[in-house]
């Protein structure tokens, strides 16, 4: 709490007489400012049936956005890199999921490395249950070694009818069913 006193402050053009309690408000709502900014640019304007949705996700943004603000702060000080926003995100989810991911079955196992331990086995694609779609899938090595290259996963289609059962994942039984369940990246 400030004394009700004035001091004389630099304006654009002359000087002025402003309260203490505004002097100090203004020296340090500049992170409220900043929050405020960045929060506008990630709206969350859903309509949603559950009441809780839209305060849970503007508390999980706003809660991300301080942390960035804070991180970008004393990052500057230890000499460290100003992030963007986008990338401090992803590298704050990217922790929670490998964090969480040898407690949460749910995750999957194609955002964790899962593939690389258990039994798996080949089994053919299960066929659809309208007539009109075929049962055949892309190769998820192939397709990724392409998309790795630069190259349009598109030119050059390689369908099968093979997948792991347990990963959901379709796989070409000689070379990629191996390299997908005993390398960590696949597409090297």
């Amino acid at each position: 709490m400030s004394k009700p006193s004035l001091r004389v402050t630099q304006g654009r053009f002359e000087l002025k007489n402003k309260p203490l309690s505004v002097i100090d408000y203004t020296g340090h709502i500049s992170g409220m400012d900043k929050s405020d900014q960045l929060l506008s640019y990630c709206p969350l304007n859903c309509k949603s049936v559950k009441w809780w949705k839209k305060p849970f996700f503007h508390l999980l943004t706003l809660s991300l956005i301080q942390s960035h603000i804070l991180s970008n702060k004393y990052g500057k000080i230890k000499g460290q890199q100003i992030q963007p926003l986008d990338i401090f995100v992803k590298a704050v989810i990217k922790g929670w999921v490998d964090a969480c991911a040898p407690e949460c079955p749910a995750i999957g196992p194609l955002t964790t490395l899962d593939r690389l331990n258990g039994k798996h086995f080949v089994t053919y694609v299960p066929s659809p249950p309208e007539k009109t779609t075929t049962s055949y899938r892309n190769c998820k090595v192939c397709y990724d070694k392409a998309l790795k290259a630069g190259k349009s996963p598109k030119a050059k289609r390689k369908q099968i009818k093979f997948w792991c059962n347990k990963c959901s994942v379709a796989l070409f039984l000689e070379p990629c069913f191996k390299l997908f369940h005993t390398k960590r990246d696949y597409t090297v």
